[in-house]
């Protein structure tokens, strides 16, 4: 009779890796030279603050993102079911069953500690959150962004700077959560299964300092091969750039050379300057060359020449052959597209299409936005507040959350269209407490609690789940 054989036990070890390419704690993984390294961040640097287009596409993304308010969120379990995967709002959180659970109403948040702890936390940093934000979204230049948690007692009001509490519960709050800025990297340490351990900072004084990932924050735009870089949001925008940056200085020295004319020196008679034996010659010839690169048409202009030389200013060949606005648009329009924000072209000339697909266009723009934000809350969920709520001792099961409204704004046009095509067919829409509310916050009109469980019918007032103190005058980028 055969043995029967028991099932193979768990792997808690891994035999591959990632496959990321790395030399000396640097990635590898970018084939084009001017795109390694520290190159990289100054070229993403030069495109965001030199460029129009890009400077467009980025404040606009930046204000966008900036304005969404951020809240503390509950899931609660329902009761009798088991636990499977589960989705909670707009994306799956990797750390948390879905399925079984349902959002927490403003009473169960008011109630949870831990809820009202948090949502205080973000109301006590030495930055405002805003600000942290505005650090964060650092990531879509460089394609990643680093930042280190820095905690405090939570025990009053102190003289030092930064340290100082609106609590003097003394529990364990964030501090703090500065950006290591992106050209201060020296390198990587990544374990040898590709994990990341650190990031290695060159200081300014001279050495370097290890900060490790378990007390750090890494927010990427793109996660493959665990590659800490990430990738920008600037990268597919590289090639157009490039190109346009090019013909634009070519214009440039072509207006100026058909406005000015084409300079020419004629040396005098019998005096041979590409004899390179007669140091007279050659002293002449440099002199002549800087001569003619330095005739410009400007407030002073004007030219003092050597008795026997002659110069004379050559006329330009005319218009040239290539249209060089044209090119120039097409690489604005190239930039633009790479980052779903060619919306910003509508309306500029008629070969970019009309403000009637703005709709279309905006709709899809925001949808990357909405992706961006999520990889950011999914980052803090994950790493940043179990840390936090496991120092003071809380319990982490179905612990509170941060989420984000969505940066798409609802058609309140359509939206009454369809609630009165609804109304017509014979479906029954209001009177419905959920619908009410959801349609009064979508059109940022007041929401009032007349419902069937009985209210006063007064404009509802903010609670914990909004994380915010309105005297706080530095909150302002967390609620509107």
């Amino acid at each position: 009779m055969a043995k029967r054989r028991g099932p193979k036990p768990a792997n808690f070890s891994e035999l591959g890796t990632t496959g990321l390419k790395t030399s000396g704690g640097l990635v590898q993984e970018e084939f084009v030279p001017e795109l390694k390294g520290l190159k990289a961040i100054k070229i993403y640097r030069e495109m965001r603050d030199n460029d129009p287009t890009v400077g467009a596409i980025m404040f606009a993304i930046e204000m966008m993102m900036r304005q969404v308010e951020w809240k503390v969120v509950l899931t609660k379990d329902q009761p009798g079911e088991r636990p499977t995967p589960r989705n909670v709002g707009t994306a799956p959180y990797n750390d948390q069953p879905s399925d079984v659970s349902a959002p927490a109403s403003d009473q169960d948040i008011q109630r949870d500690p831990r809820a009202i702890f948090l949502s205080s936390c973000l109301n006590d940093m030495s930055d405002s959150w805003s600000s942290f934000m505005t650090e964060v979204l650092s990531m879509l230049t460089y394609g990643w962004s680093w930042h280190e948690i820095v905690y405090k007692r939570r025990d009053g009001i102190s003289g030092r700077r930064g340290s100082s509490s609106k609590f003097s519960d003394g529990l364990i709050g964030w501090k703090k959560m500065p950006i290591r800025s992106q050209d201060s990297l020296s390198s990587w340490d990544i374990s040898p299964d590709g994990s990341i351990e650190a990031m290695v900072q060159q200081r300014d004084s001279g050495g370097t300092v290890t900060i490790p990932i378990n007390r750090s924050l890494l927010f990427r735009t793109q996660v493959s091969k665990d590659n800490p870089e990430g990738r920008s949001a600037l990268r597919n925008s590289y090639r157009p750039w490039y190109f346009k940056t090019k013909i634009e200085e070519i214009e440039g020295i072509g207006l100026e050379r058909d406005l000015a004319g084409l300079p020419m020196m004629t040396a005098p008679e019998g005096l041979d300057l590409w004899n390179a034996n007669d140091a007279l010659a050659v002293t002449q010839r440099q002199l002549a060359e800087d001569m003619v690169r330095s005739i410009r048409r400007d407030e002073q202009e004007g030219i003092l020449k050597p008795f026997g030389w002659e110069i004379e200013l050559l006329s330009s060949g005319g218009r040239r052959v290539f249209d060089t606005n044209a090119i120039i648009s097409r690489y604005d329009q190239r930039i633009a597209m790479t980052v779903l924000a060619d919306f910003i072209q509508l309306g500029h000339s008629n070969k970019f299409g009309s403000f009637a697909l703005s709709k279309s266009k905006t709709s899809l723009f925001n949808t990357a936005l909405n992706g961006w934000m999520n990889m950011i809350r999914d980052v803090l969920n994950q790493h940043a507040i179990p840390q936090l709520l496991a120092l003071n001792g809380m319990n982490l099961e179905n612990h509170p959350r941060l989420d984000h409204d969505e940066i798409n704004v609802p058609d309140i046009e359509a939206i009454g269209t369809y609630l009165k095509n609804l109304s017509q067919s014979g479906m029954q829409v209001f009177p419905n407490p959920v619908l009410e509310e959801s349609v009064l916050r979508s059109a940022r009109l007041p929401v009032t609690r007349a419902d069937s469980a009985g209210g006063s019918g007064q404009p509802e007032t903010e609670t914990v789940d909004e994380g915010i103190d309105d005297d706080d005058p530095g909150d302002e980028g967390i609620d509107e």
